[in-house]
């Protein structure tokens, strides 16, 4: 694995790490890889690492590359800053997709929490869409994004037809994101047709991230179930985008 740290905007601190892994050779059934972009989140006040490199670790053991976005916050997260920092990401993604040795349109996102409606706003109205979309404790709900950011749009106002998939997880107990907020996002896919799968977990705190416990606050005790959800997220995206035992994309 190589990897590379490009500076978008040093001063807002606006950058990309690129995990990249090896094709051919010893990777016979690989001639380019899919790959993962991973939005942290942090309530557009900061991006949490817990929810960066932790995370891309895993989808990296699991075959695919990965690509950690630390985006603008605080006065430089007013909307559309958040999504024009996806879109200048994701233009430098694919003009090197040939030389990084990706999939350059198989990708799928995924955030968490703030970066979440960053996420889901991506996939919903950007010019770089992903072929699906993974959302962790997602903020949703305009009541809800608003409590973080005075200029966020509500990301289930955007669900059309045209939304990507959507793989959703969350903690019914969680009190920052409330679950209703996570049902709305689902009933919204359900609506205009667009397929989805949904796990909410009876209890747990908000922001668990993979839910190992070196990444889990320790007053904040998990749910051990809820770390599943990776394994279950690897399943659902070598179903929606790529699987390795068949080089090829899915044509659904």
């Amino acid at each position: 694995m190589r990897s590379e740290h490009i500076i978008f905007d040093e001063a807002k601190d606006i950058w990309m790490d690129a995990y990249l892994l090896p094709v051919g050779g010893k990777f016979p059934n690989i001639k380019k890889r899919p790959y993962v972009i991973i939005i942290p989140g942090g309530g557009y006040n900061h991006v949490s690492p817990r929810e960066g490199d932790p995370v891309a670790f895993r989808f990296l053991a699991a075959g695919f590359s990965c690509f950690v976005l630390s985006y603008g916050v605080n006065e430089d997260a007013v909307w559309p800053k958040p999504l024009n920092d996806y879109e200048r990401a994701t233009q430098y993604i694919m003009e090197h997709a040939d030389e990084w040795e990706l999939e350059r349109d198989s990708f799928a996102l995924c955030g968490f929490s703030a970066g979440a409606h960053l996420s889901g706003c991506a996939a919903a109205v950007s010019m770089h869409k992903p072929k699906c979309v993974i959302l962790g404790y997602p903020v949703a709900s305009l009541e809800n994004v608003r409590k973080w950011s005075s200029s966020a749009p509500s990301m289930i106002e955007m669900i059309d037809e045209k939304m990507p998939p959507c793989f959703i997880f969350g903690n019914r107990t969680d009190e920052t994101v409330p679950v209703e907020s996570t049902l709305k996002i689902a009933s919204a896919l359900e609506k205009n047709g667009v397929g989805f799968e949904l796990h909410v977990y009876s209890w747990g705190p908000h922001g668990f991230s993979t839910g190992d416990s070196s990444v889990v606050q320790v007053e904040n005790k998990n749910n051990p179930r809820s770390s599943r959800w990776v394994e279950e997220a690897i399943a659902w995206l070598k179903e929606e985008i790529f699987d390795f035992a068949e080089p090829k994309v899915f044509q659904r």
